[in-house]
């Protein structure tokens, strides 16, 4: 049935992203899963790669990103996200992707290895300081390792970095 939908697909040039994802994986691996002949000319030709969104990522768009990332897996990539935001599920998002880079990556420059390391970026200048002691409140009851792929600790809390004019009375 697979093949023969997508012979069809094919016959009509009515592709899904998935049938595009496949084909890009197909060729930019070999058949034993490394990189191509194709993935090496893309590895040579980007200097870097940014991605952003990084937690809604699926493990197909990785293994993408993997075969056209220079050797040193992360050497070329550069990644923004937060897990709290994780929308994706229902397009196989995968935020322990996200998780695990963000345990294995140290925020301590000096003590990196030559595959990276992180910047944490907690300080928030959108929301009021009322709103973001509420969010860490509520995010550090329900954000554990075991439910979300973190611990909602000192690392990953919301810090107020903005300077608002005072609230009106009577407003929280």
């Amino acid at each position: 049935f697979s093949k023969r939908l997508f012979n069809i697909k094919k016959e009509k040039s009515i592709f899904s992203f998935n049938d595009i994802s496949h084909l890009a994986l197909e060729a930019l691996s070999d058949n034993k899963g490394k990189p191509s002949n194709t993935a090496i000319e893309f590895q040579n030709k980007f200097d870097e790669i940014i991605l952003d969104e990084y937690q809604d990522i699926s493990e197909l768009q990785e293994a993408i990103l993997s075969l056209i990332s220079r050797k040193n897996e992360l050497s070329n990539r550069f990644m923004v996200g937060d897990i709290k935001q994780c929308i994706y599920g229902f397009r196989f998002a995968n935020p322990y992707l996200f998780a695990k880079k963000y345990e294995i990556y140290t925020p301590d420059f000096s003590k990196a290895k030559n595959d990276g390391y992180r910047i944490d970026l907690s300080k928030n200048f959108r929301s009021r300081e009322c709103i973001l002691s509420a969010i860490n409140f509520i995010f550090k009851q329900i954000m554990t390792k075991e439910f979300s792929g973190i611990e909602y600790d000192k690392n990953a809390m919301l810090y107020y970095g903005a300077d608002f004019p005072p609230q009106p009375e009577g407003v929280n």
